[in-house]
């Protein structure tokens, strides 16, 4: 499926606070989205996504897909990541 002008990314921290919302189409990344993203230093790890079809968004005046993403497991982290130095973990 193509992305659409309104699909968007979520990025979230475990607790819910929002990071950032990440416009698909104007930063040329895929939907349906991928299963991890690295993006800002960090492994995402998708968690949900909208399955609005293509064909279902074609009969809709209004509407946005999204996606939520929150920090993959410290397993999956890059190391350099996961040091006391690290600016994310500040």
């Amino acid at each position: 499926m193509p992305a659409h002008d309104s699909d968007y990314y979520q990025l979230e921290t475990i607790a819910g606070r929002v990071v950032a919302r990440v416009p698909v189409k104007e930063n040329a990344l895929d939907w349906p989205p991928p299963q991890t993203l690295a993006l800002m230093g960090v492994l995402w790890q998708l968690e949900s996504h909208s399955a609005i079809s293509d064909a279902q968004i074609a009969t809709m005046t209004h509407v946005a897909r999204g996606a939520l993403y929150r920090p993959a497991p410290a397993a999956l982290q890059p190391l350099e990541f996961m040091q006391p130095s690290s600016p994310l973990l500040h």
